[in-house]
């Protein structure tokens, strides 16, 4: 096995954990722009995953689950539109969009990003009161430099996530599922699909 893949999730290169979690908030903030109708995003924070098979001392990946609570819930179609209209005008391949398999049968965006090596579930919580969007972000895998370890818990607080910041309402939101991973500063609950690169997914 080698860095380039593991277990087909993509290898994205070499960072420390905070700067990875960084770069997570930036792409997370990229598609909040795109949804482009005023509301509220929640103030999730990233988190560190393991890569699977390698050394958890030297392999993670970074998540990012977080929503999007439009000010009007007739905004919510709109939302979801927007996303699948302007996500591949930034490079993002949509690789699955349809109607899932819970109850509410929620309207689900898998989208990939190649050059990123991100991806990411969008999913329409039409029933949810409020109407929101789910969105859940993953990255490839990282190895740290040479002779550090990966970060698992730093100084970091809620509320200064760019997609917070960049909302013109703040929320938080519960992060819902198995205590599997580390959120870098807060506690916080996720679990995985193998959808696309594996994306974060919850609830519907």
């Amino acid at each position: 096995m080698t860095d380039d893949e593991s277990d087909g999730v993509p290898f994205v290169g070499t960072s420390t954990s905070l700067d990875a979690a960084d770069t997570m908030e930036e792409v997370s903030g990229g598609i909040y722009d795109l949804i482009g109708v005023k509301g509220k995003a929640s103030e999730s924070l990233p988190g560190v995953t393991d890569c699977s098979g390698k050394d958890t001392q030297t392999h993670f990946r970074i998540f990012h689950p977080w929503s999007f609570t439009p000010a009007s819930a007739g905004d919510l179609d709109e939302a979801m539109d927007r996303l699948k209209r302007e996500l591949p005008k930034q490079g993002w391949e949509i690789v699955e969009y349809g109607p899932n398999t819970s109850k509410n049968r929620s309207i689900t965006l898998t989208a990939d990003n190649d050059k990123k090596k991100v991806s990411v579930k969008v999913i329409k919580m039409a029933k949810n009161d409020p109407p929101k969007l789910s969105l859940d972000l993953v990255s490839g895998c990282y190895k740290v430099p040479d002779g550090e370890e990966v970060e698992r818990s730093e100084g970091r607080t809620a509320g200064h996530g760019r997609v917070a910041a960049h909302s013109s309402e703040r929320g938080a939101c519960p992060i819902i599922g198995p205590p599997a991973v580390t959120v870098l500063g807060v506690a916080a609950r996720h679990c995985c699909t193998a959808a696309a690169l594996g994306a974060v997914s919850r609830p519907a």
